[in-house]
């Protein structure tokens, strides 16, 4: 996308029963390749590799078991955990409107991640701070509309499926470093630590117990204002680690 003496290659050798992943790149337009497969895993043959269309090093592959990511040019791959299952990943595509990232499995359908706008941002400085919130994608205003004659399918029957579009609004992404440990797990981690060093539990007093039960839940506050800074609305989430 960003330079045409670079390519990228998802080769595989599972039908002579070899499941290592092969990933190669080309930067002199193809006259020599070399491997980016670096720490992915030993099992897990290769289909396929979507580069990002604003950050050359962001790239996303398929695998037997899964999409993987790199947003430093494959130097290191980070597997996709939550919301995608271990199945085989044969097409890759981006959706460049949207920054939507979709996934074509063999036998699992197809599944798509919303606005990965936040993966060009993410590095280990990022990580080590305390919290961040990434970029925030502008919302849309619109009527929704009804063509079917009702909402959802409308009168074409169970034969016909249409999936449910994502919530009206604007969606925040954020990175917290820690959680927010509560008076009793504070408490529970001093004495697990006790007892790998064979030291005695003393019962927690009666106060100590009370503050406990009566700590209120930790949250965090996201405060929406407006150009001349009056605030708009505040949301409560929780306090979540990641």
């Amino acid at each position: 996308r960003t330079n045409k003496l670079v390519a990228y290659a998802a080769c595989h050798n599972m039908i002579g029963g070899d499941y290592h992943p092969y990933i190669y790149k080309t930067t002199d337009g193809g006259k020599s390749w070399f491997t980016i497969n670096n720490n992915l895993p030993e099992r897990g043959s290769t289909y396929s590799i979507a580069e990002d269309h604003v950050d050359a090093n962001l790239l996303f592959i398929g695998t037997q078991f899964g999409v993987y990511f790199s947003n430093d040019g494959g130097n290191e791959w980070i597997k996709f955990s939550n919301g995608m299952p271990p199945a085989s990943v044969m097409d890759l595509d981006i959706q460049r409107r949207e920054n939507d990232l979709v996934v074509s499995t063999f036998g699992r359908g197809v599944y798509i991640l919303d606005d990965y706008t936040p993966l060009r941002h993410l590095s280990k400085e990022t990580l080590k701070k305390e919290a961040e919130i990434f970029s925030v994608k502008d919302g849309l205003m619109f009527v929704q509309s009804n063509p079917m004659g009702f909402k959802g399918v409308g009168f074409q029957g169970a034969g016909f499926y249409s999936a449910p579009n994502p919530e009206v609004g604007v969606v925040f992404t954020y990175y917290l470093e820690d959680e927010f440990k509560t008076l009793k797990e504070k408490r529970r981690d001093e004495e697990k630590e006790k007892v790998k060093k064979n030291e005695d539990i003393k019962y927690p007093k009666y106060d100590q117990l009370k503050a406990e039960s009566e700590e209120p839940e930790d949250y965090l506050l996201f405060t929406i204002t407006d150009e001349q800074g009056n605030t708009v609305r505040k949301i409560k989430t929780g306090a979540g680690k990641g």
